[in-house]
């Protein structure tokens, strides 16, 4: 009932473009909503932070035609989830799910797991190798054949996210929900530090903001890969995003190079 009372409200949308009829808010707001959400149940703001971050994935990969499609269904009250990653292989970027094409057709095969909200999902995100060996994003329609979503995670504490496991036999897909990844390095983007962005404010935003005054700047060692205090606190202000390899930079497309830390690093002054 949260989860479809949070769609109805409009916020799955909060973040689609004004141009396609959605709020855009700022950064700042949207970080501001998932701390309200999360203090009342942690469980349904995991379940709708993936679709913000997929959203703003298809809209640096889409064309007007796929971003129209898409984010009308959100609009309307659709949701979407993560198809999650896979078990088996050596990483995260490992993939074994395929995109075949037979007959001019696209079928998709494989199964994912921790695929957070995929109950409640109208479509999910599913990347997968394409034939000629690059990675593509896919959006399944959840009923449709070939599709099993089976709520079988039981993480302390995330039982209720629904984020179980996907799998797919033969799944067609629509050509127009076919997003080529290869873009995503094609231009600088913010993809990786919007995610980190949510999951900031989901688990930890008031912990790190209340160490603002504490911190100890000189303590502070150079080059990583993950945004905490220092970007965060720039990047709901809107003024500088990360790259896919931990670079900063700001909105003017400046880079910098120090400014950049992990959480553990972060020392309180003496």
């Amino acid at each position: 009932a949260e989860v479809e009372l949070f769609s109805q409200k409009g916020l799955g949308g909060i973040r689609i473009p004004q141009a396609f009829g959605g709020a855009f808010v700022s950064n700042k707001t949207l970080a501001q909503v998932f701390r309200i959400i999360n203090k009342a149940d942690p469980s349904v703001g995991q379940i709708p932070q993936n679709q913000i971050a997929l959203l703003n994935m298809i809209d640096i990969l889409g064309n007007e035609q796929q971003k129209q499609f898409i984010f009308n269904e959100i609009l309307n009250g659709k949701r979407l989830a993560n198809g999650g990653p896979e078990r088996n292989t050596k990483d995260t970027k490992t993939l074994s799910t395929t995109l075949n094409i037979e007959n001019g057709r696209y079928y998709v095969d494989g199964e994912k797991f921790y695929s957070t909200g995929s109950s409640f999902a109208h479509w999910l995100a599913i990347k997968a190798i394409h034939p000629e060996e690059y990675v593509v994003l896919t959006l399944v329609d959840a009923t449709a054949q070939g599709v099993e979503v089976i709520d079988n995670w039981n993480g302390f504490g995330q039982r209720t996210t629904s984020s179980g496991t996907v799998k797919l036999q033969r799944v067609e897909v629509d050509p127009l929900l076919i997003f080529d990844e290869r873009k995503l390095v094609e231009d600088v983007n913010y993809r990786g530090a919007f995610s980190q962005l949510m999951q900031v404010a989901i688990d930890e935003i008031e912990h790190q903001l209340s160490l603002i005054s504490d911190v100890n700047w000189a303590d502070i060692p150079q080059h990583s890969d993950v945004m905490t205090l220092i970007t965060f606190i720039d990047f709901v202000n809107e003024n500088i995003f990360v790259d896919l390899d931990g670079y900063g930079y700001y909105s003017d497309g400046n880079k910098m190079t120090n400014l950049i830390v992990y959480p553990s690093d972060i020392k309180k002054g003496r």
